[in-house]
């Protein structure tokens, strides 16, 4: 009752928490859509933790409508804060495009943040994306050195 309070008068914290207890159902019954209120509540004030919960609902839709322009927004932000799993998080979605274009430079940089912190499936997904990407310049040299070669090119030495 008292976080309830708390939280509706803009305390960051207490929107946290109040948060946390109504996803969890502590203290009352399960109400996600009061947790992603306050979620949101709180990361609009610049609280990692809750931009990458309020990220997560939005993402899988709960207590409110799928959003995923706004998921990978608000996990960007917990990202660029040092949050591991919303660099996960982020980096997934610009590899595949969810919530906006393919982006896998970002990819790239979001996964290697992430393995960095020792999250291992962000290790294996920057390998992979690495050597797709290296693999990929690879064929497209390899293409051009071909397209050259095969040109009738006259070399004058004057």
């Amino acid at each position: 009752k008292y976080f309830g309070l708390a939280a509706g008068n803009g305390i960051r914290a207490s929107q946290l928490s109040y948060a946390i207890m109504c996803y969890q159902g502590e203290g009352g019954p399960i109400d996600l859509e009061a947790a992603r209120n306050n979620y949101e509540a709180a990361a609009e004030k610049s609280c990692e933790k809750s931009q990458n919960q309020f990220a997560g609902m939005c993402y899988q839709g709960k207590g409110g409508p799928v959003d995923l322009e706004k998921a990978r927004v608000y996990f960007l932000l917990a990202a660029d804060r040092g949050v591991m799993l919303a660099q996960y998080n982020y980096a997934r979605m610009c590899e595949l495009g969810r919530g906006g274009d393919v982006d896998l430079d970002d990819a790239l940089i979001y996964y290697k943040n992430a393995a960095d912190k020792g999250h291992e499936q962000a290790k294996k997904n920057y390998v992979q994306i690495y050597n797709q990407k290296k693999s990929e310049e690879s064929r497209q040299a390899s293409n051009h050195f071909l397209i050259t070669s095969n040109s009738k090119i006259k070399w004058c030495l004057c």
